[in-house]
């Protein structure tokens, strides 16, 4: 995040029209603009709502984009810190979040270059983020004496609606780990009635 900010100005260099996309949503929102009715975008709103939160913070500018994805990792960074201190020894633990910071922080999709430095396509980075916490919660059983299918219910619902709201395919990717998750993960199989 330090890096992020420290040359005080975003730098794109590929398909920086998706980060204009994104700044054009959010100055929607800050305009009172409602989604589906007064812009439409095939995203979903969360990116958005991200960048309009960083305005807060920074004003209407490329940086609250920035700031709108340190924002997604707080949230997330404490939703994979809940779920890998009940789950995971500490190396472990530490590499899922280490997983997770370059997931929502590094300005480059997955499988591209270096040196190709872009924050285009962030509902991915965004999305894959979410199912990656999702799948700890799912797939991987709490320790010994230290189960809460109740937490981990509440948790994978919030992580599924933020899904949805970033695109719907990352929604019907969650839900159907969600719909697997009873019949395959043993730590579920007791509490099946209700994950349905």
């Amino acid at each position: 995040a330090a890096a992020l900010f420290a040359p005080g100005r975003v730098f794109s260099r590929e398909m920086t029209w998706d980060l204009l996309f994104n700044l054009e949503g959010a100055w929607h929102l800050a305009n009172g603009h409602t989604p589906y009715v007064d812009f439409h975008d095939p995203l979903g709103v969360l990116g958005f709502a991200l960048t309009r939160a960083g305005f807060f913070f920074v004003g209407p500018r490329p940086m609250a984009f920035v700031v709108g994805e340190c924002l997604a990792l707080a949230v997330l960074g404490s939703a994979a810190i809940g779920a890998t201190a009940r789950r995971l020894p500490l190396l472990p633990a530490l590499i899922v979040l280490a997983s997770l910071v370059l997931l929502v922080l590094l300005p480059a999709n997955v499988g591209d270059p270096p040196q190709s430095y872009s924050f285009a396509m962030s509902y991915n980075r965004l999305g894959w983020a979410l199912l990656l916490v999702l799948s700890v919660v799912l797939f991987l059983p709490p320790a010994a004496g230290r189960p809460a299918p109740t937490a981990d219910l509440l948790l994978a619902g919030a992580l599924c609606v933020a899904a949805f709201y970033v695109k719907v395919t990352y929604a019907a990717g969650a839900l159907g780990a969600v719909a697997v998750a009873p019949w395959i993960a043993p730590h579920l199989r007791r509490h099946r009635r209700l994950w349905a």
